[in-house]
């Protein structure tokens, strides 16, 4: 008499019964408990492969954070069309070839300055216009240019520290300021607040409004300015990044730096505060350093 396996007559209900062991890959299969361990893995591990797999790490990219967010940035990437080439190229004929220059910046009002040699030129984007706003016919180089946050006026530093002040409606000069005895090399605008870096390690605060050349003088720096960049807070702060691997941040109305912040291994030119998050600060220097930095 053959074997035979008596089922029991009262069943769990939540543990169905199998008669045959080949019926397990069936129901894995109809259940997809593969493709969902697969599907796990590659979400959040990025892997193509199951989620306790073991290998070798694979190299990562810089600025990457975590392999989650690659696929999320490949698919934005993917989304939107990057062009190769460059929409328009803009001739610029005695561009100064200085590291400590800051020769080109763009307006609110959708035209950019540009100091090209001894003259500051305006482009507008939207008819593709140039004009003249200043040429100077001493041996004077521009060495630095800022646009008001209005877009209504222009400032041009030049390689001898003066600074001049015009009117991007009538082209007309409207200030000159002096106070620097060396390279006038970074400029930003606050309001009516001027702030200008020159290669004698001074920042001076000056107010367009004000008769007097500068309101104020920062001198913790010990070397050229490289960069300038005010924040975006209804009380704005300073910083300044320096040829002596220092950045600062000044308030208004004090002499002394507001903060300082961990000295970098090279020049910092580029300074950048977020829009969203005020007291936020990024901050980039040469190529000794090879390192872009987040203060709070």
């Amino acid at each position: 008499m053959p074997h035979t396996f008596a089922h029991p007559k009262f069943r769990d209900r939540f543990l169905p019964v199998i008669h045959q062991p080949q019926a397990y890959g069936h129901l894995e299969a109809k259940l997809g408990v593969c493709s969902y361990q697969t599907s796990l893995a590659k979400e959040c591990l990025g892997l193509q492969a199951s989620v306790l797999s073991y290998k070798e790490e694979s190299g990562r990219l810089p600025l990457s954070t975590s392999r989650a967010c690659q696929r999320s940035r490949a698919t934005a990437a993917a989304s939107k069309r990057i062009l190769k080439k460059p929409l328009k190229i803009l001739d610029a004929p005695g561009i100064t070839d200085d590291f400590y220059s800051n020769i080109l910046d763009w307006s609110t009002t959708d035209w950019a300055a540009v100091g090209l040699h001894q003259g500051v030129w305006l482009w507008h984007s939207k008819t593709g216009r140039v004009t003249r706003l200043y040429e100077s016919y001493r041996d004077e180089c521009v060495m630095s240019v800022a646009c008001s946050n209005a877009g209504k006026k222009v400032a041009a530093g030049f390689v001898s520290g003066v600074v001049r002040l015009f009117d991007s409606n009538t082209l007309q000069e409207t200030r000159v300021f002096q106070g620097h005895s060396y390279a006038t090399t970074a400029l930003a605008f606050s309001g009516n607040l001027l702030a200008s870096g020159a290669k004698d390690s001074k920042i001076l605060l000056r107010d367009v409004r004000c008769p007097a050349h500068f309101v104020a003088c920062f001198t913790a720096h010990r070397s050229a300015i490289c960069g300038l960049k005010w924040s975006h807070e209804v009380d704005p702060k300073l910083a300044s990044g320096g040829n002596d691997n220092r950045v600062f941040i000044f308030k208004p109305g004090y002499c002394e730096p507001y903060r300082q912040l961990p000295i970098h291994r090279s020049a910092i030119k580029a300074l950048a505060w977020s829009p969203h998050h005020h007291s936020q600060l990024v901050t980039g220097a040469g190529t000794r350093d090879k390192s872009i930095r987040l203060h709070r």
